[in-house]
């Protein structure tokens, strides 16, 4: 099982060099909180410039919805570090902001209860990501800082009624590869289910290829999840989240001799083409 994979490492990294253009937590259960299927996330997010230390968000209405929470903060929080704010209207402020700094904002329904929607986000508002507009893939990863703005994605379909995304992020000689496929609707990725991470600590070095696979005795435990939290199909562009537990196998003995942990995981307006 080791070798497969071993050479699975070898194969991403082929997708890493393949994808590369010059152009351009296991999941927190604050990010997907079992969201209901009837309760349907709000449309048209948006939010204005900094306004003095303010910035304004709007929304359109759900169908079902009786109120919706925003929750906020620096740009690349994790959905349940940030602070929340509640509304029943489709608009709301929120003060006292740091015009200088950058902030991410999600939305999404409340229908009761027991009922809410997926996150919708992130909006980006800050002049260090050039408003709303601003494309970066970032990660805490071994308790380091990983932040791209070089990066290029592919979405592509194998069978009708289905979808797959490939996102390469590069940022020095670090590569991180985000692979996930499912059916049309489905905003949450199971790894390694439903895709992978790749993360290749030396560009230079092919024995620097960290995997999110399970380890041996572990086979049916998942290791991470990707979600999708906003597509703009007519702009093609796409946000989300993810998390992963990603190890290193020795080219030799296939053992395992080094583990990370990838956090805080955040892709935020990332053009891709179609294939």
């Amino acid at each position: 099982m080791n070798k497969l994979k071993f050479l699975a490492a070898f194969v991403l990294i082929f997708t890493v060099f393949n994808f590369t253009s010059c152009d351009n937590e296991p999941l927190d259960s604050a990010i997907d909180p079992n969201p209901q299927p009837g309760c349907v996330p709000p449309t048209s997010f948006q939010a204005s410039n900094f306004i003095g230390t303010n910035v304004n968000l709007s929304w359109a209405t759900s169908t079902g919805a009786t109120s919706w929470e925003v929750q906020y903060g620096p740009t690349g929080f994790a959905i349940g570090t940030g602070t929340s704010v509640f509304s029943e209207t489709t608009n709301v402020t929120i003060p006292a902001l740091v015009p200088t700094n950058t902030y991410h904002f999600y939305i999404r329904s409340n229908c009761s209860e027991s009922e809410v929607s997926s996150w919708i986000g992130p909006i980006s508002v800050g002049t260090s990501t050039g408003g709303t507009t601003g494309r970066a893939l970032r990660m805490r990863i071994g308790g380091e800082d990983f932040v791209a703005t070089d990066i290029t994605a592919i979405k592509g379909s194998l069978l009708p009624g289905s979808f797959y995304f490939n996102i390469t992020a590069i940022t020095g000689s670090k590569v991180m590869t985000l692979t996930f496929q499912g059916t049309d609707n489905m905003n949450s990725f199971e790894l390694p289910a439903r895709g992978g991470i790749t993360y290749v600590k030396n560009i230079s070095d092919p024995l620097s290829v960290y995997m999110g696979v399970p380890e041996v005795g572990a086979e049916e435990e998942p290791v991470g999840n990707i979600t999708i939290t906003a597509e703009d199909m007519v702009n093609k562009k796409v946000s989300g989240t993810f998390n992963c537990k990603i190890v290193l196998f020795d080219s030799v003995t296939e053992e395992v001799i080094d583990r990370k942990q990838i956090t805080n995981g955040v892709f935020t307006n990332i053009p891709y083409t179609i294939q």
